[in-house]
């Protein structure tokens, strides 16, 4: 049986949130972030221990949010307009102390040695935190520069989901209808649709 380690990440996409209240949640079509090479996904949760008893009786754990990294090849002016909040006119990209970034959803995927590959998409996020921008001067060793962004993600208003992830290997019942069809339609748009809790 093949291995199901993590072999590469691929097909980075960003799309724009439109509308995130509590009774919609609307994104335009996803786009091409960039070139995929990394990506640091980290969930924070606050966590407080209840005592009775002279013990602990419990431990509540609450989400916080999500920190996103990525690293790709780099991001055309659009990207960076979109994420960033710079105006974009006639070529010329402007940043202003006021730019603020779109609230944004990303999706990707990262294949597997089985061939398969997991699905991940987060709903709700922000770029634009930390914007560091590195230039180096050429040697007699050619060194490639990336471009690193960092954002914040957090749950969608509409029912507090912030991330969907999709293990393809592990659909092998004929019930995971869900899963198979927002593939089929991955990158064509963001999927909105609420799984099956499964019990």
């Amino acid at each position: 049986m093949s291995t199901k380690r993590k072999l590469g990440m691929k097909d980075l996409y960003v799309a724009k949130v439109i509308k995130n209240t509590s009774t919609e949640y609307v994104c335009e079509t996803p786009q091409k972030l960039c070139r995929a090479i990394k990506a640091k996904i980290k969930t924070k949760k606050g966590s407080e221990k209840l005592y009775s008893d002279s013990e602990v009786e419990d431990i509540i754990n609450q989400f916080d949010s999500c920190e996103v990294e990525l690293e790709g090849d780099h991001l055309s002016t659009e990207m960076i307009a979109l994420l960033n909040g710079a105006t974009l006119k006639n070529g010329v990209l402007i940043d202003n102390v006021d730019d603020e970034g779109s609230e944004v959803a990303i999706m990707f995927r990262d294949k597997r040695a089985n061939g398969k590959y997991e699905f991940q998409c987060l709903f709700c996020g922000k770029f634009g935190e930390e914007d560091d921008d590195e230039h180096e001067t050429a040697t007699d060793k050619v060194k490639g520069q990336t471009k690193t962004i960092k954002g914040t993600f957090y749950g969608r208003k509409l029912d507090g989901d912030y991330r969907l992830r999709i293990f393809e290997d592990e659909l092998v019942s004929e019930n995971d209808t869900d899963a198979k069809s927002i593939i089929e339609r991955w990158f064509n748009e963001v999927p909105s649709q609420k799984p099956i809790t499964v019990k």
